[in-house]
């Protein structure tokens, strides 16, 4: 398996930093699809098919899912995905430290609050985040500035992924409320759901540590493509304390409130 893996890696893969190359979609998909076209070209046309030319994949491979009897809403897509790391990458959370800036993408939460508001029949016009992000981790990579980590805000949103980089990184994260960028309908769903946004699931944005030297020559490429059209400064690195918060929000009163990982489940369960 490792022989093959390496002859992957050298022979058949682009040469290039970092690359998602291949999707798998499951069993039942690709069976639906060899047998009754007809009933499955929205999901080929308008969705896999579309999404894969959008992240430049090719789907190659299916897997079955399994759920209770009942309990299915037609066809399940989901899907896995196999890339590459180039050894000259060294990114993690293992080199963010004191000094360091916490850069998003573009507003948080939307693709929480749709599942939330379509779930309880609220009227909305916001619309989910998801998106692939090969494009700005490519072009962050690629630029001049050095990049410490990155991670996409899924499950347990912002202040859980902020969490557990300040443990790992064993510094303090410290998070500006006024700086994060949320949308209207956002907060209203969370208000009257009693929602917080920073927990909310992203599926299409991205975070990032740098150098605060080097934020602006960050925020620069980012801006230059649609994803990353608002992104911003989020946040700043300390010097983590003993017996201090590993993450704080710096409220828009002045105070400092810790935010502690996501207790019990994530709402709503989305993988």
């Amino acid at each position: 398996m490792a022989d093959g893996a390496a002859w992957l890696i050298d022979r058949v893969f682009p040469d290039v930093p970092v690359r998602q190359w291949v999707l798998s979609l499951p069993h039942r998909v690709r069976w639906a699809c060899a047998f009754d076209h007809r009933a499955t070209q929205g999901v080929r046309n308008d969705g896999a098919a579309r999404a894969a030319r959008e992240a430049n994949v090719q789907l190659v491979a299916g897997d079955t899912k399994v759920v209770p009897r009942g309990r299915g809403d037609k066809v399940f897509a989901v899907s896995s995905g196999l890339g590459v790391v180039a050894p000259t990458v060294d990114v993690g959370d293992h080199r963010v430290g004191a000094g360091d800036v916490v850069i998003d993408s573009r507003t948080l939460g939307d693709h929480g609050a749709v599942i939330m508001a379509c779930r309880h029949g609220l009227q909305s016009e916001l619309a989910s985040c998801v998106a692939p992000l090969h494009a700005l981790t490519l072009a962050v990579l690629g630029c001049d500035a050095p990049v410490h980590a990155m991670h996409d805000p899924t499950r347990g949103g912002v202040a859980t992924v902020c969490h557990e980089v300040a443990v790992r990184a064993r510094c303090r994260i410290e998070l500006d409320e006024a700086a994060l960028p949320l949308r209207r309908e956002t907060l209203a769903v969370c208000e009257l759901l009693g929602l917080d946004p920073l927990y909310l699931a992203c599926e299409g944005r991205l975070l990032l540590w740098t150098p605060a030297a080097h934020a602006d020559a960050v925020l620069a490429v980012l801006r230059e493509l649609p994803q990353g059209r608002g992104a911003a400064v989020i946040g700043r690195v300390t010097e983590g304390a003993d017996g201090g918060a590993p993450l704080v929000l710096r409220t828009h009163s002045g105070g400092a409130r810790a935010l502690d990982l996501l207790s019990g489940m994530d709402l709503p369960r989305i993988c």
